[in-house]
């Protein structure tokens, strides 16, 4: 697993410079490893933990993902956080107690059948 922040406050929203980054930080994690990492984000992480971390907030997915696909990273093929899972759903961008953790996560769908 490798974690990295990213620092900015919401509302705001990471700058072009941070994804190119985290893109440019995620092909290299890749080469070292010899793998595509899975994409799994600290809201999935701390899923059934109560009060847990329901960041990254205002992260656009999709946008992250276009920047890989644009660089020859086969996203569709690496299993990947949906970006509406959480942040489509106006009431569930917090992980709730009751919650039910597994590992590894499912990625699709709404973690609270709603």
């Amino acid at each position: 697993m490798f974690h990295v922040e990213l620092n900015y406050k919401s509302p705001d929203v990471p700058t072009d410079n941070q994804y190119q980054a985290l893109a440019d930080f995620y092909i290299e994690a890749s080469d070292i490893e010899g793998c595509w990492p899975i994409i799994v984000p600290h809201i999935e992480v701390d899923r059934g933990i109560a009060n847990g971390h329901g960041d990254p907030t205002d992260f656009d997915y999709n946008k992250f993902y276009s920047i890989l696909r644009s660089r020859n990273v086969p996203i569709d093929d690496i299993p990947h956080f949906e970006h509406d899972r959480y942040w489509g759903y106006n009431k569930s961008k917090i992980p709730f107690a009751d919650d039910k953790y597994s590992w590894p996560p499912v990625l699709k769908g709404n973690p609270h059948g709603k």
